[in-house]
């Protein structure tokens, strides 16, 4: 089969030709998209010199009739395990939060990043 006669069959058929070629640009980009996902949480190495030393510390909680939930540390008791753990070279910690604008102003949402003074050690940024 020559190629202008297949032309002409896409140009007849053109809400055919026009799934199919939507479906292939779908199927691309949830490849990409799941290509990079993978590359950034399983083939890429962290950007942390010694990764394996670090640890994450949460409090897990189980309320009666509860699953157990696992909650972030206050900066009260992140402050009180720098002070008194002997056996880590140093601590650092990461939140998030989602705030929320005061009453009398318009609903609205903001995600907030709060990162210890600390972190820029672990990070390799402050070298």
């Amino acid at each position: 089969m020559s190629v202008p006669p297949v032309f002409r069959s896409l140009v007849r058929a053109r809400l055919l030709s026009a799934i199919v070629i939507c479906t292939l640009a779908l199927g691309v980009g949830a490849l990409t998209m799941t290509f990079g996902v993978v590359d950034a949480a399983l083939l890429r190495e962290p950007p942390f010199a010694e990764a394996n030393r670090l640890a994450i510390v949460y409090i897990t909680r189980a309320s009666a009739g509860e699953a157990p939930h696992r909650e972030r540390w206050s900066y009260s008791r992140i402050q009180l395990l720098r002070r008194l753990a002997t056996s880590f070279e140093s601590v650092a910690n990461f939140s998030g939060a989602t705030l929320r604008s005061p009453a009398p102003a318009p609903p609205s949402r903001w995600k907030a990043r709060w990162w210890g003074p600390s972190i820029s050690r672990h990070s390799g940024s402050g070298r």
